[in-house]
């Protein structure tokens, strides 16, 4: 059923409601992102998922 495929994978990485590992950010600038790394800036997420999921 891919809609319960996805609504999985989303509560897998969704960290406000479901202890996921992806916090959302939708800032438009660089400096929103203090602490963090912009997501044009991303070159994976296997290494981060690994670490905390």
């Amino acid at each position: 059923d891919p809609i319960r495929t996805v609504r999985a994978l989303s509560a897998a990485v969704n960290v406000q409601d479901d202890n996921g590992v992806l916090f959302g950010n939708w800032g438009k600038e660089l400096s929103d992102y203090a602490g963090g790394t912009h997501p044009l800036k991303w070159v994976g997420s296997l290494a981060i998922i690994q670490k905390y999921y």
